[in-house]
């Protein structure tokens, strides 16, 4: 986001002045040395006594700060007023470092209930610069708003606040040992929009069709917008005359949209043990085979979406079942209604949900949830608790009444649950960002007593992860992120490593 030429001078003169002011530590106006007392710490955040220690999330290094730096700059903007964001490095934080203070000052202005938008939208601009001096950062925001052109004062136009940030002590820059380790393989990428991708084997003939963890991918399914399309591995030269492997479109199903779809379309495909696939998208449900050619046929439906990656090994083969707790699509847009379907026929009813992981049976405990080992009559489906990312940007922790029992902040949209047999052997993967024009990053959570605890360090994206979803054993996934810089969909198998 760029400011105007006609009001550069007038945001950069101020803050240029406070910087060279507090640089040297001096500071001649009382109202300014107000403003920028009691300095906010970066620190890692506090650990469980004799627990591992681990890699704090941007939101616990960052998040403080960041959160007192919005408010000191919602006390000047009126409620209901857009703001632009922009971020201005002049101190020695590294890019990484300044990307993860911008993904936080927009998540604290968020919580906080600031509305963003572009500059173009936006009645209010706000300019934070991340400076320093001899005490530790300085971050300083200004806010031009563009509903007083012609204010009297510059400073009724134009106010500045600030908040100091204490550098992290030396022990705390160090690196930190963490237990877990998220693996990030890119499998495949195209220009247009992908909604999921489905990975396969070769499978021998006449045999069924699975996804089998742990094996490269010799072919996958990817669903778009238009088509799901079968590609497969076949060796090829390189510049250098080295065979490798690349990825040759065998074969495409055009897909049959019986309605509108919203703008941002979302679908999941599922492998069954039938060797056929469903394909779910807004208000349709197609169904293909890809032996001995690729075909698909789409029906309107509300037939709700399965949770879990697909049928497993000795699941039923009888179209859908044992597939695990579904959730019901609204068809006019890019989230679930809320309720669930689960195998037994019950139903629950939960809030409105972009994303819900259902947390497995040895979690529970951990989690700081009831066990319902001796509670559960035979036969009935256990489902000890839920984490769910709501269409507002908050995150939730459910129990198995689907109850709300603690909120979960710092985390995008994007979430997933992994059974990986490290640690207490499930965790959750929660992006960042919550903004389409930035960049993302995956870190492993742990529940623990109703609190999401981080176990990895976090794993870089080139931009936003658009989709995450579980593939079919449980203890993996596919995440898919539009690369800002090329513009291409880029989809990554994710895995868990227990330890480095």
């Amino acid at each position: 986001m760029r400011f105007s030429p006609r009001i550069s001078f007038s945001i950069g003169a101020p803050i240029l002045a406070l910087v060279l002011l507090l640089a040297t530590g001096v500071c001649g106006t009382p109202a300014v040395a107000a403003q920028a007392s009691n300095p906010v710490t970066a620190s890692p955040g506090a650990r469980t006594p004799g627990a591992p220690s681990l890699v704090p999330t941007v939101a616990e290094v960052w998040g403080d700060a960041a959160g007192a730096l919005a408010a000191k700059i919602l006390e000047h903007v009126t409620t209901g007023k857009t703001l632009a964001l922009t971020v201005k490095n002049s101190s020695s934080l590294g890019d990484d470092d300044v990307a993860q203070v911008r993904r936080a000052l927009r998540t604290q202005l968020r919580n906080q209930h600031a509305r963003i938008a572009g500059s173009k939208q936006a009645r209010v601009d706000v300019q934070v610069t991340l400076s320093e001096n001899t005490e530790g950062y300085l971050w300083i925001a200004e806010m031009r708003d563009h509903s007083f052109p012609n204010a009297p004062s510059e400073d009724a136009a134009s106010p500045v606040v600030m908040v100091p940030v204490a550098r992290q002590r030396p022990d705390e820059s160090q690196a930190i040992n963490e237990p877990l380790s998220i693996r990030k393989t890119r499998v495949y990428q195209q220009p247009d929009p992908m909604l999921d991708v489905a990975l396969l084997d070769n499978p021998s003939a006449g045999s069924a069709i699975s996804a089998v963890p742990g094996r490269a991918a010799a072919r996958i399914l990817v669903l778009g917008l238009a088509s799901v399309s079968l590609y497969e591995q076949a060796e090829a030269s390189d510049t250098n005359g080295k065979n490798v492997r690349q990825w040759r479109a065998k074969e495409s199903a055009p897909l049959t949209r019986l309605r509108p779809w919203p703008r941002d379309t979302r679908g999941r495909i599922i492998v069954r043990a039938d060797g056929l696939f469903d394909a779910y998208l807004p208000g349709t449900k197609c169904t293909g085979a890809v032996e001995p050619a690729l075909n698909l046929e789409c029906h309107a439906s509300d037939d709700p979406w399965p949770l879990r990656g697909g049928e497993r090994e000795g699941d039923s083969a009888n179209s859908g079942a044992a597939l695990g707790p579904a959730a019901y699509f609204m068809a006019d847009r890019n989230f679930f209604d809320g309720r669930i379907k689960l195998d037994d026929g019950g139903e629950l009813k939960m809030l409105p949900f972009l994303a819900a992981v259902v947390m497995p049976r040895n979690a529970a405990t951990h989690a700081g949830l009831p066990s319902l080992a001796d509670r559960v009559p035979p036969g009935a489906t256990v489902v000890p608790g839920w984490v769910l990312s709501e269409p507002d940007g908050r995150a939730q922790l459910l129990n198995s009444n689907a109850k709300a029992v603690a909120d979960v902040g710092g985390w995008g949209s994007q979430i997933v649950g992994l059974q990986t047999g490290c640690g207490a052997g499930w965790q959750v993967l929660a992006s960042q960002a919550r903004d389409l024009n930035e960049t993302d990053a995956l870190q492993a959570f742990e529940i623990v007593n109703r609190k999401p605890v981080p176990v990895s360090t976090p794993v870089e994206f080139a931009g936003p992860i658009t989709e995450l979803w579980p593939l079919a054993d449980g203890s993996e996934a596919i995440a898919i992120a539009r690369n800002l810089q090329t513009a291409a969909y880029e989809a990554f198998r994710l895995s868990v490593s227990c330890g480095q």
